[in-house]
């Protein structure tokens, strides 16, 4: 199961801190730590395996790492929990990158770029590169053609939500030849995820937790997010040999 996966174990590991306060609205999920805010897209009302919540009540107050855990749930809204207890602890109030947004990473490799994810407004940022999306658009690739496209691309952006759906790890496998970036609010700032084939994470940083928290309870999706903390990227610089 792609949730045993080395990357999952080694992120899972290094967790630390108490969740503070955890919330589920219908487009994300947060989890309040010491020491930083994580956000995960809520799942899907309806789609296989959702379900009541065992524990409602008693996430918060537990260790993000007991949190951590459940991304081995069945319940996909505690795999959600999982997710932003996982970025509470590596997206920190204090951490600082790039502030260069993860798409314009990809301007100067035109139609060499596959897209796995459909992100805002992306037909007219990056009209040549090919956007491998799960939901039905004529204007993109299906999900299949991932094993065909991404061997032979240059630059390969990959969603944030690819971790938390479990198909990061196969992605990444087919991405060895590309610079492949991580991009959106639910991607980790790990330095883990530089030893598996991602060069470059670009994500989210909550900054004012008591904001991003009232507009999740009202329903608010990225865009609305924006307002809340900063975006920025990070770099892998180590040139050893990647997992």
């Amino acid at each position: 199961m792609a949730f045993k996966s080395a990357i999952y174990k080694s992120l899972v590991r290094s967790v630390e801190g108490v969740a503070h306060r955890v919330l589920i609205g219908i487009n994300w999920t947060a989890v309040e730590g010491s020491k930083g805010t994580g956000l995960c897209h809520t799942a899907v009302r309806g789609s296989n395996g959702c379900r009541d919540l065992p524990d409602s009540g008693n996430y918060c107050g537990r260790k993000l790492q007991d949190l951590s855990q459940m991304i081995f749930s069945d319940n996909p809204f505690e795999k959600s929990i999982a997710f932003a207890a996982i970025n509470a602890h590596y997206n920190r109030y204090d951490l600082k990158g790039d502030p260069i947004n993860g798409l314009e990473l990809a301007k100067s490799h035109g139609a060499d770029t596959v897209i796995i994810g459909r992100f805002p407004d992306i037909d007219n940022r990056l009209p040549r590169a090919k956007v491998v999306d799960r939901g039905f658009n004529l204007n993109y690739y299906p999900e299949e053609s991932a094993k065909m496209l991404l061997p032979k691309a240059q630059n390969v952006i990959i969603t944030g939500s690819a971790l938390s759906n479990g198909s990061l790890p196969r992605l990444l496998r087919l991405s060895k030849k590309a610079f492949t970036t991580l991009v959106g609010p639910s991607a980790p700032f790990s330095q883990i995820l530089f030893e598996y084939g991602v060069d470059a994470i670009s994500g989210f940083v909550v900054s004012d937790t008591n904001k991003a928290i009232k507009t999740i309870m009202e329903g608010g999706a990225t865009r609305a997010l924006q307002s809340c903390g900063q975006k920025f990227t990070i770099f892998r610089t180590d040139p050893a040999p990647r997992n």
